[in-house]
């Protein structure tokens, strides 16, 4: 049965990913602001994609839902 919901978790990831996306790169302008730079990298390496990215891996999650 494990491999049949294994990417059920993976695509519970990209849901809420997408989901929080807007809050994601506000917390990244709002550490910016505060002058800690070092957390602003941290963020973007891990989580601040371009807009094309954002668009594509959205339309990907709404045709395969």
């Amino acid at each position: 049965m494990r491999a049949y919901t294994r990417w059920i978790y993976t695509w519970r990831q990209v849901n809420i990913f997408l989901d929080n996306y807007a809050a994601y790169k506000k917390l990244a302008e709002v550490f910016g602001v505060r002058g800690q730079d070092h957390i602003v990298r941290q963020v973007q390496e891990a989580m601040i994609f371009e807009l094309q990215t954002v668009q594509m891996l959205t339309n990907f999650y709404e045709c395969c839902r």
